[in-house]
């Protein structure tokens, strides 16, 4: 709003044409925007301000803050990094984990699979024996009531043949049923292998991502202080900058150099303050 404008405006508030909220609402906005502009100022002027008494404090208390900010940004960093290199230890030990349960799962059932493939080759043993000995016990009882010295010996013969097949079946059987007898052994320690493994490593797991949680939540505490950091700042910030917009007429050096220094700024803080009165003045 020009001065002209003002005066306008002035003209149609004594006739009783004005609209005060709107007035009242558009400087609340401005003097907002005053405090965002003299934060501004502040951050481009405080390295200037150590020699002008009424800023001096300030000034050093900005400094420490950078320097307790900057501490806290390279432990931040280091805590961030530690962060990640465990995250990526919790996330390796999990893939190695499920990696070895598969591993060891699929050895547990290629042993199961085998104990299942030696039980049947035992049941097609037996059966084969089974049939064996009901075939030389018919020759047997035929060999009692046969006389021919030929076929008899014949049936002798056969009958030998299947008393060995027999017994060589039952011999078989017999190996194989050791065989299952180790391989359930197998399985079984497979099994607790198994069992151990993903105890373990859940244990592991559980201790990685603890660790991890703890990690962030520092990551996020050492975040929360530099936030604080930074909100102190602002607000020295805006103390110091509405300090030099105030003094703009001042006769100290030291101000009238940093006022120099930053000519477009105060001057558009300065338009503000002149509508920022026009309105408030409107909205009453």
């Amino acid at each position: 709003m020009t001065s002209i404008g003002f005066i306008v405006r002035k003209l149609l508030k004594s006739i009783g044409v004005c609209n005060k909220q709107n007035y009242n609402i558009t400087a609340s906005r401005l003097i907002h925007l005053l405090s965002e502009k003299e934060e501004t100022l502040g951050c481009n002027s405080w390295e200037d301000t150590r020699e002008i008494l009424q800023l001096s404090e300030n000034y050093w208390e900005l400094k420490g803050l950078f320097h307790e900010q900057e501490n806290l940004e390279m432990e931040a960093k280091r805590i961030r990094d530690q962060n990640d290199h465990l995250t990526h230890e919790a996330d390796g030990l999990t893939a190695e984990s499920e990696s070895s349960v598969i591993s060891v799962s699929t050895k547990k059932n290629n042993l199961i699979q085998k104990s299942i493939e030696l039980n049947n080759e035992i049941r097609s043993e037996e059966e084969h024996c089974e049939t064996s000995k009901n075939q030389f016990i018919a020759l047997s009882i035929n060999l009692k009531k046969n006389d021919a010295t030929g076929e008899v010996l014949d049936t002798q013969n056969n009958i030998e043949h299947l008393k060995d097949e027999y017994t060589q079946g039952r011999k078989k059987i017999g190996t194989l049923k050791l065989r299952v007898k180790e391989n359930d052994l197998k399985i079984e320690r497979t099994e607790l292998k198994l069992k151990n493994l993903k105890i373990n490593t859940r244990d592991q797991i559980s201790v990685a991502m603890n660790k991890v949680t703890k990690s962030a939540k520092l990551v996020a505490t050492y975040a929360a202080k530099i936030g604080s950091i930074e909100t102190a700042k602002k607000e020295i910030y805006m103390e110091i900058g509405s300090f030099i917009s105030a003094n703009e007429n001042s006769n100290n050096p030291q101000i009238i150099g940093v006022l120099n220094k930053n000519k477009l700024i105060v001057g558009k803080i300065k338009g503000l303050k002149k509508i920022i009165v026009f309105h408030r003045y409107l909205g009453t």
